[in-house]
């Protein structure tokens, strides 16, 4: 059976409706004076060079549970389905700077 079958059978037959869950970051009390800090030293950055945030070239490699765009959850009322996530989870940072000579 296609799978555009089985969501109109879902549907129309059992009333039920494709929801996302949503991902909410995990915030910890140890996170709450690190917050500020980090926000100044953002703010001071700023007045220095205002396009420096722009110049950082990085991507973060982290292991997630699930594809959220994947996910669905069929019901016939809204779950509102929350996925709590470590706001520090586990994951490798990848800095490449890039020059007209040569990659650092």
């Amino acid at each position: 059976m296609p799978v555009s079958r089985a969501h109109k059978n879902l549907r129309n037959i059992l009333h039920c409706y494709p929801y996302k869950i949503t991902n909410v970051k995990e915030f910890l009390l140890v996170d709450l004076p690190v917050r500020p800090s980090f926000s100044l030293e953002f703010l001071d950055g700023m007045e220095v060079n205002n396009y420096w945030p722009w110049n950082i070239f990085e991507t973060h490699f982290s292991r997630r549970f699930f594809n959220t765009q994947n996910c669905r959850i069929w019901a016939t009322k809204n779950p509102l389905a929350n996925a709590p996530i470590p706001f520090h989870s586990a994951k490798v940072t990848v800095w490449c700077g890039l020059t007209a000579s040569f990659i650092e």
